[in-house]
């Protein structure tokens, strides 16, 4: 709870510093018109459109914690020479069982873990995010590019306290996303192909349910395909 709200604080934060930004853009070439300085005025203009994001690139997805959390995350990918795509085909979170606190709870730790992933690679660094539904979930694909999880760690990614990165403090990200996940009956899958790595989370809307039997663990192995629930 206290990270949620620490995330929405800061998106409120940027939104009121480009705000103030945008105002003081505003006088400023006001000033600059009425004083006919055009050749100060174009070299200003020209500075901020380079520099100066307008609030309105905001990636929105319809929930308050999931815009704060992923344009958080997308910040610090772009920081670390990160490559962040997101896809949602004009989906966004509308009728959701989960509290919004706890779906960015679930998206940012997933995140966090593709961030790390991407982290240890050298040459291009890709995360990818996919939001779509059906008639009765939400449905998120979370891929990266950075180094996989070794089959023999596949059994153990949702166990507490387990860490592929062995550090003291760690592993408790997957295990809490689990958790949250079977509370409303949804589902978490992983599938590794071709140096990709995909967490797939089903998450029902209010009415929607995923049978029980969907919920049971299982590890397939196929050469190079391997997908773990």
């Amino acid at each position: 709870m206290n990270s949620y709200l620490k995330e929405i604080e800061e998106l409120l934060n940027t939104l009121r510093s480009e705000r103030h930004q945008h105002s003081q853009h505003i006088q400023t070439i006001q000033a600059m018109i009425y004083t006919e300085e055009y050749g100060e005025l174009k070299k200003y203009v020209n500075g901020i459109a380079g520099n100066y994001r307008n609030t309105s690139e905001l990636l929105r997805l319809g929930d308050l914690g999931l815009t704060a959390v992923l344009n958080i995350k997308m910040e610090t990918a772009k920081r670390n020479n990160i490559n962040f795509y997101v896809k949602s085909n004009g989906n966004k979170i509308r009728s959701l069982k989960m509290s919004s606190w706890e779906l960015s709870t679930v998206i940012g730790n997933v995140l966090d873990n593709a961030i790390e992933a991407v982290m240890e690679k050298t040459g291009e660094r890709n995360i990818n995010l996919e939001l779509q539904e059906d008639e009765e979930n939400y449905i998120f694909k979370i891929s990266n590019n950075g180094v996989t999880i070794k089959e023999s760690d596949m059994y153990k990614i949702y166990d507490a306290g387990f860490s592929t990165k062995h550090k003291d403090a760690r592993g408790f990200g997957l295990y809490v996303v689990k958790k949250i996940i079977d509370k409303y009956c949804g589902k978490i899958s992983l599938s590794i192909y071709d140096g990709l790595t995909t967490f797939t989370i089903y998450l029902p809307k209010k009415g929607g349910e995923i049978g029980a039997s969907e919920l049971f663990s299982k590890v397939v192995t196929n050469n190079n395909f391997r997908t773990g629930i």
